[in-house]
């Protein structure tokens, strides 16, 4: 049996700008947490951190990756 996966992405170009920032809906959202991503997405395949202050960390998944300010999604970047 074949499985069916269906992705919401969104492209938003940066006015005045060739840069492009993707929307997608299959990576954690901004404010969830690291317990919330966790669960929801799984393991990452890597974790990362703490840099700087405040503290940001950075957790791998196969396409994409996720960026914590200390427990709380800031970023996820499609690779």
């Amino acid at each position: 049996a074949m499985a069916t996966l269906q992705v919401n992405a969104q492209v938003v170009k940066t006015p005045g700008s060739s840069a492009q920032v993707v929307v997608n809906s299959s990576m954690p959202n901004r404010g969830l947490s690291k317990s919330q991503v966790e669960s929801r997405f799984g393991q990452p395949s890597s974790k990362q951190g703490p840099v700087g202050n405040p503290s940001i960390y950075r957790w791998d998944y196969n396409n994409y990756s996720v960026f914590f300010e200390n427990n709380i999604v800031i970023h996820s970047v499609a690779h």
